[in-house]
């Protein structure tokens, strides 16, 4: 019952971005005249797309532009390598590549940025496709993610995908055939369900059990070897 194609979040799930995210953040609401200590912990802004965050913070759609401005100033800069990689999800990603899994990022973040990561921590070497956050919500980028993969299976070039190894077989047999999403926030979970995939939430990211399980997760995970109970079943 191996997956045959799994999207990860990139935020939260395969990196930990909190201290270049959080500094971008303070950098953006210095620019627009938010107090960073009105807006509680800014934690919870990783994950979501950013104009999602800032309007939540009370900002008219002049105040976000700005603030998204000034969070791209510095985050593209600066904040972008202010970040670290899971333990445990390089091994992860190599196990599922070496199963033939079809893996993809399907991230919030500008494609040119989540390209840049991966590639700096070395990721992008079992990752088919990384695709972006054009679109607002997350079930428009799960949609556009697995089309890309679709068509990389096909042969075709979709820009910024990778050729399958060759003669790297996908997994056969009998399985629960949905692709799977995995996520640490809500709106993974909810863009999951939306486009049809199954939802698996992680708990090492930056929302809780009870986010997850309330958002309707399949399965939960604490720690990147338990996906393989989830993606790599035998059957």
């Amino acid at each position: 019952m191996t997956a045959r194609t799994v999207l990860f979040d990139l935020d939260g799930t395969l990196t930990d971005p909190a201290h270049g995210i959080t500094a971008a953040l303070r950098v953006a609401m210095g620019a627009c005249g938010v107090e960073a200590a009105a807006a509680g912990p800014l934690e919870r802004f990783i994950g979501p797309p950013l104009q999602e965050s800032f309007t939540e913070l009370g900002l008219d759609a002049a105040g976000v532009a700005a603030a998204i401005g000034a969070y791209r100033g510095y985050y593209t800069e600066v904040g972008l390598f202010e970040n670290h990689v899971y333990p445990g999800v390089p091994e992860l990603l190599g196990r599922l590549r070496s199963a033939g899994c079809a893996v993809g990022v399907a991230t919030s973040k500008p494609r040119p940025l989540a390209e840049r990561i991966v590639a700096h921590f070395e990721l992008d070497r079992y990752l088919d496709v990384e695709l972006d956050g054009r679109n607002r919500h997350k079930h428009q980028v799960i949609a556009v993610a697995l089309a890309a993969l679709a068509a990389l299976d096909a042969g075709h070039d979709v820009g910024g995908g990778r050729s399958r190894r060759a003669g790297q077989p996908r997994p056969a047999g009998p399985m629960d055939d949905r692709p799977v999403m995995v996520g640490d926030r809500h709106h993974d979970v909810t863009g999951a369900i939306r486009t049809g995939l199954l939802p698996v939430g992680v708990t090492w990211g930056y929302g809780s059990r009870q986010e997850l399980l309330g958002a309707g997760a399949a399965h939960l995970v604490d720690h990147p070897d338990e996906l393989d109970a989830v993606l790599l079943r035998p059957g």
